[in-house]
């Protein structure tokens, strides 16, 4: 996953102000919403990198999580040999104690040990599955993350959609276009604040 979306919108920015420029100077009546175009590309050129910014940071806050969620299988995993080897032992000890005869004191030590390693079972087994349960935590805590950095990620898309059609607009003198475009450029905006929201 990009740890970062590129946003090159200087260009197009520099572009439309050169027109714009170009416009006023040769004294040519400029429609009222020709003049926002510059205003409302670069409103939307801070959308955009808002919301690339914001994405960024949710994919490596998630990025994050899964690399403790691994960790934690990890735990996990050694809790669970340990839990095995603890398992194996009682039962050799078991096995000793009975083939020793009545009586004997090492049958009595041997059955003891067998016992203690049984109830060491049981906690180890607790750790492992505390283990289990916080790495299920954090792939929950990294799918979130996951989750709410597709809304900054389509508001980027839709900014960048937007910038493009104002351009076009601008260049074409469609003002039917630039309102599509205003359309795409305020649904980037309500995702950038939902997104803000989620977090």
């Amino acid at each position: 996953m990009p740890e970062e979306i590129d946003v090159p919108m200087e260009d197009v920015k520099e572009h439309l102000d050169r027109h714009h420029e170009h416009m006023v100077e040769s004294g040519e009546n400029i429609p009222v919403w020709l003049k926002l175009v510059p205003m409302t590309t670069a409103i939307l050129a801070v959308i955009a990198a808002v919301s690339s910014l914001n994405a960024g940071q949710l994919v490596n806050m998630a990025l994050l999580e899964k690399n403790n969620e691994i960790a934690e299988h990890t735990l996990a995993s050694d809790s669970w040999n340990y839990y095995q080897a603890k398992g194996i032992k009682g039962l050799i000890m078991s096995a000793q104690a009975d083939a020793l005869p009545e009586g004997s004191p090492l049958k009595v030590k041997d059955k003891d040990n067998a016992a203690r390693y049984t109830k060491e079972q049981k906690d180890i087994s607790a750790t492992a599955k505390g283990h289990e349960k916080k790495a299920e935590d954090l792939n929950k805590e990294a799918q979130h993350y996951l989750h709410n950095g597709h809304y900054f990620a389509l508001a980027v898309s839709l900014s960048q959609i937007a910038i493009a059609m104002s351009a076009i607009a601008a260049i074409t003198r469609q003002r039917t276009i630039w309102f599509l475009g205003m359309t795409s450029g305020a649904i980037s905006a309500g995702l950038l604040i939902y997104g803000i929201l989620q977090k």
